[in-house]
């Protein structure tokens, strides 16, 4: 494992490249980095109801996210406690309870064990179902629709830990009165790198979009060579600290021209505007908050109207996780 001492040299601004790829200190970021962190576990719009639940994951730890009936959210690991095999298999629905399709435990959702077969036979009914269940995500924030979720007690509060990273996330999830909802679906590929190239190019890389993005510029849009060089201010990288960055660009414009985006929905937009501004003030709501990152792996792209989760698969892969989000009052089409 290579040593603290030449994994940066900050003065030249340099990084060690076996950051990306030694594999020991993956498992310490493991440790450390996603089991300190607050993460990006689901939103309201994904937990309807009563017994609605999502499939995640916490660094590599498999989780569970659900609607509890009293309208909280709980989430633990998804892990039955007999011999770790999943008691869940879908990635999504509503349930009643969980049940591990190995030996047959159940937990109810708050992930507590409830039901173990043949109980009096195998454990002489002196198995305590009390200390047996899911282990629980002990710390679970929810900022405006958003849950986030916590190993660590000793990790600031969650809007602590945001810090003025607030600033920029608000512009996105708090621009309109009735919300944001995420659409149906999760978007899934993998990517052969480590998850801090996509983290870090996010919280701060404007520079690539010209080059990276060049042929989607000739494919799609009128006049490429305007869209490569845009007649807007000069990309801003904002850090906001703890690992948070935001990279944004003022637009003399409120609406950004997006062929993704269809004519009623930039109609929509253009007309609701007046609300954007009371709520988040007329120089947030000029902003493209391009690239955006939570620090360590929540991600969005503004005027893509997307969200992303980095899942870390080992020092060389990382699995994206892409969702299409919409104000709830958005026409269908």
């Amino acid at each position: 494992m290579i040593a603290d001492s030449d994994i940066a040299d900050i003065g030249s601004g340099l990084v060690n490249p076996q950051i990306y790829t030694d594999p020991d200190l993956y498992q310490l970021e493991l440790k450390n980095v996603f089991g300190r962190s607050w993460l990006f576990l689901a939103h309201d719009s994904q937990l309807p109801k009563a017994g609605s639940f999502v499939q995640t994951y916490m660094g590599e730890d498999p989780v569970l996210v659900v609607r509890q009936r009293d309208g909280s959210v709980k989430a633990f690991l998804n892990q039955c406690r007999h011999r770790g095999m999943r008691i869940c298999r879908a990635e999504a629905g509503t349930n009643r309870a969980f049940t591990c399709s190995y030996h047959g435990w159940a937990y109810d959702l708050e992930g507590n064990l409830i039901n173990v077969p043949a109980e009096q036979i195998a454990y002489r009914d002196e198995l305590d179902k009390k200390n047996w269940g899911a282990l629980k995500v002990p710390r679970i924030a929810c900022y405006k629709g958003f849950y986030f979720g916590c190993w660590s007690e000793d990790t600031p509060e969650f809007e602590d830990y945001l810090g003025d990273m607030i600033y920029y996330f608000d512009a996105v999830v708090d621009r309109w009165d009735s919300g944001l909802e995420l659409v149906t679906g999760t978007t899934k590929w993998v990517i052969d790198c480590n998850w801090k190239f996509a983290s870090e190019q996010f919280a701060s890389d404007m520079y690539h979009v010209p080059i990276s993005h060049a042929s989607a510029f000739i494919a799609l849009a009128d006049d490429p060579a305007q869209q490569m060089s845009p007649p807007y201010e000069a990309p801003g990288r904002q850090f906001a600290g703890n690992g948070h960055g935001s990279g944004s660009v003022w637009l003399p414009q409120f609406v950004l021209p997006d062929g993704a985006t269809g004519p009623a929905y930039t109609d929509w937009l253009e007309e609701n505007k007046e609300e954007v501004f009371r709520r988040i003030g007329v120089e947030r709501a000029h902003k493209v908050h391009a690239h955006n990152t939570i620090f360590p792996n929540f991600s969005w792209l503004g005027q893509s109207f997307t969200m992303r989760v980095w899942q870390p698969r080992g020092p060389g892969q990382v699995e994206v996780w892409a969702w299409t989000y919409l104000p709830k009052g958005a026409p269908d089409k």
